[in-house]
């Protein structure tokens, strides 16, 4: 892959971007260990959903992976059956979103005076940047004047569609697919949320995040399958375990950016939707959002909200 036109990043952004955890924690070096699947509670009955109801409001939430293989069947009777009947669906973004607000995303990645990629990064890591980029048919000009959490992302964009993942199969962007343009469909963020978060990361952890990405264990390994079969297992704890855990450990600040920060600002909206928006309403957003002890569930249970997973 050498080039992309707008449309298909736009795409890429909506679905995939706004949880750039699919690169920093879905990541094959990072895939669920063996001792989780084998789990005897957990059959693989499909990726797990969840529904939290009052007298006039049924909430479902569904975590989804924002890039997948194509011959993958995730799609549960289940999930299909809410999906069709939902009254207003949420993803975190859409691409039905103001083109607007994708350019703007873009711009946010373009780096100040001494801030992009090629003055912060030292001569090795520049090596290897240019190793990486060559491999997936890119060049290391290219990416002169952004910022090292942008050129992050795109590179992530490139080596998981050379492994065989595309967010083009992932779970919002068939949906997106599938949804008649008549249907209620809204995002719980702006795209430039994702986008302004991660230009408050300092230099080292920007840097950081992007290394990270670049090891040759992560780049030679196959799709996570250990990871894909936990989330078709519809296991959290197992998602949390083998791939967010390690990401609150060694990356703390990402963590609370993409994780634990908007978990936060999604489940007071959600709380917000349950008092005043009848109807049934359907929420897909990253499977890691749903798992762990910063997860959207723990959040609205704390709020009062009683989830139940099926």
């Amino acid at each position: 892959m050498t080039s992309w036109t707008f449309r298909e990043i736009r795409n890429a952004v909506s679905a995939w971007v706004a949880a750039l955890t699919v690169s920093l924690s879905f990541s094959p070096a990072q895939a669920a260990p063996a001792e989780f699947l084998g789990d005897t509670r957990f059959e693989m009955s499909g990726p797990a959903m969840w529904l939290i109801e009052d007298e006039d409001t049924e909430l479902y939430l569904f975590g989804s992976v924002h890039a997948l293989p194509p011959e993958l069947d995730w799609r549960r009777d289940e999930f299909i059956e809410v999906m069709n009947t939902a009254d207003i669906i949420f993803f975190e973004t859409t691409t039905r979103d103001s083109s607007d607000d994708f350019l703007a995303f873009f711009r946010m990645g373009i780096a100040g005076p001494g801030e992009s990629l090629h003055d912060v990064l030292d001569t090795d890591q520049l090596e290897r940047l240019a190793e990486v980029l060559a491999d997936v048919g890119l060049d290391l000009e290219s990416f002169r004047g952004q910022k090292p959490w942008f050129a992050s992302l795109m590179i992530s964009f490139a080596v998981m569609d050379m492994q065989g993942a595309a967010a083009e199969d992932g779970v919002e962007a068939w949906m997106e697919r599938q949804l008649s343009l008549d249907r209620d469909v809204r995002s719980l963020e702006n795209a430039l949320v994702v986008a302004e978060s991660f230009s408050e990361l300092t230099t080292e952890e920007q840097i950081d995040m992007l290394m990270d990405g670049l090891s040759d264990e992560e780049l030679s390994a196959p799709v996570g399958e250990n990871m894909l079969r936990a989330w078709m297992k519809g296991n959290p704890d197992g998602l949390y375990r083998g791939s967010f855990r390690e990401m609150s450990e060694e990356q703390p600040g990402v963590y609370e950016i993409m994780i634990t920060r908007r978990n936060t600002q999604w489940a007071e909206t959600l709380d917000t939707l349950m008092d005043d928006q009848p109807g049934r309403i359907l929420v897909v957003v990253g499977a890691g959002h749903l798992a762990g002890p910063e997860s959207v569930i723990l959040m609205m249970e704390e709020l009062g909200w009683e989830a139940e997973q099926f």
